[in-house]
């Protein structure tokens, strides 16, 4: 069945007012049905049929229609409809858009909640029809669109107070410094992939997957830096490859005057963006009569001491934009970057037809995008670019209420200041209790009093989305809009970078650990060890489950500086005695602790099982018992029983 259907010819054609006068004539005047249906060019057949449906009643007091209705089976009247379509374009604002499936369940549910007399299908399937959706849309402004994704920072970013701080930051320097408009920049980055986005290609009806070459499943990236001004020019871009060091071959075929760079990950830093800096100072020219506005994102590697100096030193005006609004108030994102993506795309899949069996590297990006770089930064896209986000001509006007419907999904309203009560309120609210109950007694009347019929509107079966009021733990000082060349927005920012650079030194600063004699801390460590579980030492039972706890404040630091205590210092080592022993490796001397299961007088060796440490001063016995046989110079200290 087609989309639309082709109408009879001649049916639904005639005027009612027409049709009026047509019955108006045959019932007062004497004129035939014949003879009015040839005067007045309407079909025998239909006239004839208005005259006996009307035989009784005079053409004055008709009030029916007089004209064909075709609406009889509509299932939503046309206020229901407009409800419908209204609750539909502001979820669209809101970026909570309904997909044509959920519109269908929507309308079932409108329906069943307003009593409709709805198909049989539509019970069976808990939805609405696909020719009922088709006809709906094409009764009412809306369509079916591919939604681009909004993160919920750029959704909550965008809000009419963000943006009204921005505008008056702008009107400031503008008033200050008379910017001309060859004299308006904004620079930004964007990603250029070796692997491309695919577009549409011709192919077979019957063939349901179509595959298109690309080098890889994923690329590599590398950054392009680009600035445009509010004249239509725009600034050599800056390439940064990922790599170590920069090759002459890297930059073959790029755009005139294209300069370089490389990092290991192939993103932007502040060491590179302060030589884009002195880059762009050479193109525009800046100087104190006529200064250089430079508008660009809050991202870390733009904020930095040494740019912010070098633009001051340099007659360079630096404005940031407020954070996830680069979408709107960006006009590189605006007009520049979406063709030159399609644009470098369409390189890409050029050159992979005209190189069968080779792959693109990321030595052949900049010869591609020397191809398609002028296309995308025409003076037509600069300039619109401007005048999109309102910066150029200035229009602090430009975005309408609309547009800010996306960030009241999540704004919170202004706490309520909690009141304490007084002695006088309390009475006054004694004395008007009857009043009280008295007003929610009538509420509750007049809502049982609620009309039966009333139009159940969508947003009572589907609220519209709204975050909850939830309270935030670790509250960060969010990033704004400011003019980084300001006096006071310097001073800040040096101030914070040097507080930033002093705590660094101090977290680096080599902390040596304290030495502890130990004959002087034997006795005090001795007196805090202690024994969870009570252990017999004096049987041969294996004591694996039992945890030796050594409990002093300081750190294990005593172990790794002790030095082999004298036989005298050792005292009496029994069998079933706690021990430290020493273990000379290649590079250092490590200490564990053992007891004692056995001695060997001929030879000067004590048999050790040796336990393992959970943690500090907590050791244990493991499941394997580990044993061996040590002399009695490596005996480091002789630890008393426990109690």
């Amino acid at each position: 069945m087609p989309r639309q259907p082709k109408k009879k010819v001649g049916i639904g054609k005639t005027e009612g007012e027409t049709m009026r006068a047509a019955l108006n004539d045959i019932k007062n005047n004497g004129l035939s049905v014949k003879a009015a249906a040839l005067r007045y060019k309407i079909p025998r057949t239909t006239l004839r049929r208005y005259v006996n449906k009307f035989e009784n009643v005079e053409p004055e007091n008709i009030q029916a229609g007089l004209t064909p209705n075709y609406t009889v089976n509509r299932i939503f009247t046309l206020e229901e409809e407009f409800q419908l379509c209204k609750y539909l374009q502001v979820c669209a604002k809101l970026h909570h858009g309904l997909t044509p499936r959920n519109v269908k369940k929507l309308a079932f549910e409108l329906a069943t909640a307003n009593r409709k007399r709805v198909p049989r299908s539509w019970t069976e399937n808990k939805m609405a029809g696909k020719h009922w959706l088709t006809q709906f849309l094409r009764r009412n402004p809306l369509s079916i669109r591919s939604a681009e994704a909004t993160s919920l920072g750029r959704a909550m970013g965008f809000n009419k107070a963000v943006v009204q701080k921005f505008f008056n930051n702008l009107k400031e320097v503008l008033e200050k410094f008379k910017f001309r408009s060859d004299k308006i920049y904004n620079v930004d980055e964007t990603a250029l992939t070796t692997v491309q986005e695919t577009g549409k290609v011709i192919a077979t009806k019957e063939q349901k997957q179509v595959g298109q070459i690309t080098s890889a499943e994923r690329g590599t990236l590398i950054t392009m830096c680009g600035a445009i001004n509010a004249n239509g020019n725009n600034i050599p871009p800056l390439l940064i490859f990922p790599r170590k060091y920069l090759k002459d071959h890297m930059l073959k075929g790029a755009p005139n005057g294209t300069i370089g760079a490389a990092t290991p990950s192939g993103w932007m830093t502040t060491e590179i963006f302060v030589q884009w800096l002195k880059h762009f100072i050479l193109y525009s020219h800046p100087t104190q009569e006529f200064p250089v506005l430079l508008l660009m994102d809050n991202h870390i590697s733009h904020i930095s001491i040494e740019a912010i100096k070098l633009a001051r030193e340099n007659n360079v005006c630096l404005l940031t934009l407020p954070p996830h609004t680069s979408h709107k108030l960006q006009p590189l994102d605006r007009t520049v970057y979406g063709p030159l993506k399609s644009y470098y795309n369409s390189a890409c899949q050029s050159w992979l037809t005209n190189n069968p069996g080779k792959r693109i590297t990321i030595y052949d990006i900049s010869e591609i995008l020397g191809q398609v770089y002028n296309l995308a930064f025409s003076t037509s896209n600069c300039v619109s670019g401007f005048k999109a986000t309102g910066i150029f001509p200035f229009n602090e006007n430009i975005f309408i209420d609309d547009d800010f419907l996306a960030s009241t999904v999540t704004d919170m309203p202004p706490p309520v200041p909690v009141r304490t009560e007084t002695i006088d309120d309390a009475i006054a609210g004694t004395s008007n209790e009857s009043a009280t109950d008295v007003e929610i007694a009538h509420t509750f009347c007049s809502e049982d009093r609620t009309p039966p019929n009333t139009i159940i509107s969508p947003e009572m079966l589907r609220p519209l989305p709204k975050s909850q009021i939830t309270e935030k733990k670790h509250i960060r000082k969010k990033k704004t809009t400011q003019i980084l060349t300001s006096t006071p927005v310097y001073n800040e920012l040096e101030a914070t970078s040097k507080n930033k650079s002093r705590k660094k030194s101090l977290k680096k600063a080599p902390q040596a650990k304290r030495k502890v004699n130990l004959a002087d801390t034997e006795s005090s460590i001795c007196d805090n060890i202690k024994i969870k579980d009570s252990i017999d030492i004096s049987s041969d039972s294996t004591t694996d489950d039992q945890n030796l706890d050594l409990t002093d404040s300081d750190e294990i630091d005593w172990i790794d500086e002790a030095q082999p205590s004298t036989t005298e210092d050792l005292g009496n080592i029994d069998v079933g005695s706690f021990i430290v022993v020493k273990f000379a490796t290649k590079k250092q001397v490590k200490f564990c602790v053992g007891r004692v299961t056995a001695i060997d007088i001929k030879y000067g060796e004590y048999c050790v099982s040796f336990l393992r440490k959970r943690k500090a001063y907590t050791f244990y016995y493991p499941d394997v018992p580990d044993q061996t046989n040590i002399p009695h110079e490596d005996v480091v200290m002789h630890l008393p029983p426990p109690c």
